[in-house]
């Protein structure tokens, strides 16, 4: 029970954090280039 309600807490935690501060376009654009990268970096 108390994994379950911590859990929670860390859920709601991470939502109001993207409600207080949303991602901008420069974010996403940020995010892409990472995983091109780290796609690009493996040894397929």
């Amino acid at each position: 029970m108390a994994d379950t309600v911590r859990r929670a807490r860390i859920g709601a935690a991470i939502a109001q954090s993207y409600r207080d501060l949303p991602q901008s376009p420069e974010d996403d654009e940020l995010a892409l280039a990472n995983a091109i990268a780290m796609t690009e970096a493996e040894p397929w």
